[in-house]
């Protein structure tokens, strides 16, 4: 189906061209919008584990590293020995 939804005319930009605000979306692009939205928020949980794991990751690794003596941690900042 072809969008339906009511645009009203706002504004010229550069080369005349109009731009276009959406006052009433239709059916189909609000069902679409809350979709997206829907998708958008389980991306964001699936980005806030996968950060969770880099950092373990990263302060199991530095760790295992500093006791092993391969670096070593001086005034906040990491070298190699």
């Amino acid at each position: 189906m072809s969008c339906t939804c009511v645009k009203k005319e706002s504004g010229k930009g550069k080369g005349k061209v109009k731009g276009y605000i959406v006052s009433t979306l239709c059916p189909e692009c609000e069902a679409q919008r809350a979709v997206d939205a829907i998708a958008e928020v389980e991306n964001k949980k699936e980005q806030d584990a996968n950060q969770m794991v880099a950092e373990r990751m990263y302060d199991d690794t530095k760790a295992k590293l500093v006791s092993e003596g391969k670096i070593e941690v001086k005034n906040g900042k990491l070298s190699k020995k």
